[in-house]
């Protein structure tokens, strides 16, 4: 498990709910501490001697008193945890006393319901910047005969409700909403205010009841152009408490590790900047309706200032913001240094000509996506984003695998470096005692006098030559996976070489009353090799096919030359493999099913021995097999040709009277 660094306390006395987000973070290999009210945690952090700054905080609203809630923001805003958010119940946005009313952009038929419902009150629309700024409410209230009094500040909102109280005798809803109309009409919808809010979002409940001291008949609702998730983040960044639906758990180990959090609904993050607010304005209305979430701004520090807070996939750029005091080409490097993964688009006005070449030179001197000329048709803008989503989503793709990559090295070196540890610790515990032990016995055997002693003293030197091929297998692999499998290579005759291996096999097979062939031999056969290799190499073929051959079996070592390379072939009569093992035959710790029940002990490491040494040597090994018949290994070896003066030819002896007759044992 990671080292986790930070402390997540979650306060909800909704055990499903606890549960669930429980299990969510031990699949991110991370822990949360759960308790039921603010009183539990407040004990929790003060008697852990908890640094405030190293705990995350998840508030279940339905478990916090009013009390609790503010106590909670002003811990926050006096010594900042590290995260505060807001758990709300998952909710379908409808009417409901004492809960805050807040809607996302595109706004839809739930939107239009909600303030229907709200007939015969005031209602008051707090409303971001972005939306602010693109009149998004305006015009789906205006539908519904609602012409909104617009105000840049909630202060000024303020001072007009406390001033028309004043000024009227007998205080009323009818009222204040003349006010608004500016005349004194009665009407079927309520009349609504738009105010600029650049305030959080746990922050439009004080609001909500500031107003309602002036005027009970009143609601809020808040409409933001970001996703819950994005604002959640934004607002994380800042250090500021977060409001976040129950519906979003599975997305919170995230936000609290502020990470770029994908939204599902969302096709992508757009910041759009451009000094010409019509064309702001119908970029970002075709974009909302394609299900981009937008934040847009006139002005480039504002806009510089966003982002710093926010992260985006695409910054769209007007570069007629030339004459501002951050150009479009200085936002585009900017934005670059605070995150390099952000694709750029840039909007270059089409006249005059000059400023159109000077907005395309930029694009190729920064380096963005895609350059397009004003006006941009919205379809036109959407095809660019798309395409330049596209490349990011693959260049950040190849950074994570990559990165998987580099992970898995890493893991893959720390398990060869202790493999190679553990195998030195076998070598030497293992291996050094075995030989005492074998050294001793075979010492001990001829001094033994009764049969069961004689036994006992064999059966001791058995095991401890099985045991000490099985050592050596893992120490000859360790050498091979760190490219260090010691061939000393050198003259030697490969004829000689095979005998020395037939007179040991025979006993073996003689054991097991297997006929073991060996075909003619040359009397001397020149090679640069590791003798001891090669009778390793030719010892494991062996054994394995009279290992895998039933009694009265058959298992022939043949050798014949071609072409200047020797093959030499074991061949058997025995369980044979099936045809789909065959590609996996020499794989470390391999082996077929059906030699299981053959199996006297080994890991399976034989055959991935005898192909690394054949290979080290310069030459080859395959195998031929059929089920239920017998198998046929074969390999080659490079020969050298005899010195001159030896005066001999490799020629193959011929046995008297048959032509190439074997040699029977």
């Amino acid at each position: 498990m990671p080292a986790q660094t930070h402390q997540t306390l979650l306060i909800s006395t909704d055990e499903g709910f606890r549960h669930e987000l429980a299990e969510i973070f031990k699949q991110k290999e991370e822990i949360l501490q759960c308790v039921m009210t603010y009183s539990e945690a407040w004990q929790h952090m003060t008697h852990a001697s908890l640094n405030f700054s190293q705990v995350h905080i998840l508030a279940d609203e339905q478990a916090l008193r009013q009390e609790d809630k503010k106590l909670l923001i002003q811990l926050q805003q006096q010594n900042p945890f590290r995260s505060l958010i807001f758990l709300e119940p998952v909710s379908d946005m409808q009417f409901s006393p004492g809960r805050p009313l807040r809607f996302h952009v595109p706004l839809d038929n739930q939107f239009i319901s909600t303030v229907r419902s709200l007939e015969g009150q005031i209602v008051v629309f707090l409303v971001d910047p972005t939306v602010f700024l693109c009149e998004a409410v305006q015009s789906e209230i205006q539908s519904l005969g609602i012409h909104p009094l617009v105000l840049d500040s909630p202060f000024s909102l303020i001072d007009i409700l406390q001033k028309a109280q004043t000024q009227m005798n007998v205080p009323s809803s009818k009222g204040l909403m003349d006010m608004f109309a500016g005349k004194k009409k009665e009407f079927e919808m309520p009349r609504a205010a738009v105010v600029l809010w650049e305030r959080g979002l746990t922050e439009q409940e004080e609001m909500e009841r500031q107003l309602q001291k002036i005027h009970p008949q009143l609601r809020c609702i808040l409409v933001l152009s970001g996703s819950p998730l994005s604002q959640t983040e934004a607002m994380l960044r800042l250090n500021k408490p977060a409001a976040l639906s129950k519906a979003y758990a599975p997305w919170i180990p995230r936000l609290l590790h502020r990470e770029l959090v994908e939204d599902p609904h969302s096709k992508g993050r757009v910041l759009l900047v451009d000094n010409y607010k019509p064309e702001l304005l119908s970029l970002s209305k075709g974009l909302w309706t394609e299900g981009y979430e937008i934040v847009a701004s006139t002005q480039t520090e504002k806009a510089l200032e966003i982002a710093q807070s926010r992260r985006f996939h695409i910054a769209v750029v007007g570069s007629a913001l030339i004459h501002a005091n951050l150009t479009g080409k200085d936002l585009s490097l900017k934005l670059r240094e605070l995150d390099p993964d952000i694709r750029i688009i840039m909007l270059v006005d089409r006249y005059p000509i000059q400023a159109a070449l000077q907005g395309l030179s930029q694009v190729v001197e920064v380096g963005l996506d895609d350059c397009l000329l004003k006006p941009v048709e919205p379809s036109r803008l959407q095809f660019s984003i798309s395409r330049a989503l596209e490349k990011r989503k693959l260049i950040l793709e190849n950074l994570r695998l990559i990165e998987e990559l580099q992970r898995a090295n890493q893991q893959l070196e720390q398990h060869t470096n202790f493999q190679s540890k553990f195998f030195a610790m076998v070598t030497h515990d293992v291996k050094n005692p075995l030989a005492a032990i074998m050294g001793y016995a075979k010492l001990m055997l001829p001094r033994m006098q009764k049969p069961n002693d004689v036994q006992a003293c064999q059966t001791i030197i058995q095991a401890s030559e099985i045991l000490n091929t099985l050592v050596t297998d893992l120490v000859d692999l360790a050498a091979i996976q760190s490219g260090k499998l010691r061939i000393d290579p050198g003259p030697m005759d490969l004829a000689q070489a095979v005998r020395e291996v037939q007179s040991r096999i025979t006993l073996v097979a003689q054991q097991k009353k297997i006929n073991f062939i060996v075909g003619p031999l040359p009397r001397t056969l020149p090679m640069q090799g590791d003798p001891h290799r090669i009778a390793q190499v030719l010892t494991n073929l062996c054994t394995n096919a009279i290992q895998y051959t039933s009694a009265e079996g058959q298992v022939s070592l043949s050798l014949r030359l071609e072409s200047g390379e020797a093959e030499i072939s074991v061949e058997d009569t025995g369980i044979g493999i099936p045809t789909e093992d065959l590609p996996r035959i020499f794989d470390r710790f391999f082996q077929s099913a059906n030699a299981q029940k053959f199996r006297k002990g080994g890991f399976g490491l034989g055959l991935t021995i005898t192909k690394e040494i054949v290979e080290a040597h310069g030459g080859k090994i395959n195998v031929e097999s059929h089920l239920d018949r017998g198998s046929r290994f074969y390999f080659t070896l490079p020969l050298i040709s005899p010195s001159s003066s030896a005066g001999e030819e490799l020629q193959m002896p011929q046995a008297p009277n048959t032509p190439n007759a074997p040699v029977q044992y």
